[in-house]
C-alpha cells in the first residue's frame, strides 16, 4: 500500500530517525493509538502532506517520500498510521502539487519551494488564506494578489508594502475587518474609511485621528 511521508531537509523526523529509500521502519512502541510510539504516520497523498505540515511536523523545508507500509490501522482525515513503512523513493515537489496543496490550505505556501512560488500559486493560496500573504515573495506581490488577500482576510494589510496600500486595498481590508484600520496609512484615513470601521465596531475610533473625531462627532 502506497502512502506519503515528510521528513526535514536532512531527511529525519522528530523522533531523530533517519529516512533514506529502501529503509524500513518499525514503530518501536506498544498499542496503535496515533500520536504514540506504538505507530507511524503517514499521508494519503503527496497534497496533503504539504498541505498538513503546518498542523503535524511543520518542516520548514520539508522533504517528500514514497512509502509502502504494511497495513493502515487508521485515518483521521488527513493523516493515517502505521506499524511499518519503507522508503521506495523521494519525490520532488511539483508546481501540481504545490498548487492543488495551498487550494486546500493556504498556509502551506510556506512550505512550498521558493523556486516554485509562482504568481499562480500565490494567488490560489492568498485567495483561501489571506495570512498566507506573509509568504509571497515580494517581487510577486501586486495589486491582484493583494487584493484578494485582504478580502479573504483583511488583516493580511499588515504583510502588503507600503506603497501598495491603495485607498482601493484598505478598503477591502477595512469592510473586512474594522480592526485593520490601525495598519491604513494616516494620510489614506479618510472620513469614509474611518466611518466604515467605526460602524462594525466603535472600538475602531481608537484609529480615528482626533481631528476626524471631532469633525464626525466620534469624540463624545
Amino acid at each position: 500500500m502506497i502512502r506519503y511521508k515528510l521528513t526535514d531537509e536532512f531527511g529525519k523526523t522528530y523522533s531523530n530517525t533517519q529516512w533514506s529509500v529502501g529503509i524500513t521502519v518499525r514503530a518501536k512502541g506498544k498499542g496503535n493509538e496515533p500520536c504514540s510510539t506504538g505507530v507511524l504516520h503517514h499521508y494519503k497523498s503527496a497534497v496533503d502532506a504539504l498541505a498538513y505540515n503546518k498542523k503535524h511536523a511543520d518542516f520548514k523545508s520539508p522533504r517528500l517520500w514514497e512509502i509502502e507500509i504494511d497495513k493502515e490501522l487508521g485515518f483521521d482525515g488527513k493523516k493515517g498510521w502505521c506499524k511499518k513503512q519503507t522508503v521506495v523513493r523521494e519525490l520532488e515537489w511539483t508546481t501540481e502539487i504545490c498548487l492543488i496543496a495551498v487550494k486546500k490550505n493556504g498556509r502551506a505556501l510556506e512550505y512550498v519551494p521558493k523556486k516554485l512560488r509562482s504568481s499562480k500559486i500565490c494567488l490560489a493560496a492568498v485567495k483561501q488564506n489571506g495570512w498566507s500573504l506573509e509568504f509571497v515573495p515580494k517581487k510577486l506581490c501586486n495589486r491582484e494578489i493583494c487584493l484578494a488577500a485582504v478580502k479573504q482576510n483583511g488583516w493580511s494589510l499588515e504583510y502588503i508594502p507600503r506603497k501598495l496600500r491603495t485607498i482601493e486595498i484598505c478598503l477591502a481590508a477595512v469592510k473586512n475587518d474594522f480592526w485593520t484600520l490601525q495598519y491604513v496609512p494616516m494620510e489614506l484615513r479618510s472620513r469614509e474609511l474611518c466611518l466604515i470601521a467605526v460602524k462594525q465596531d466603535s472600538r475602531a475610533i481608537e484609529f480615528v485621528s482626533e481631528e476626524l473625531r471631532s469633525t464626525l462627532g466620534l469624540d463624545k
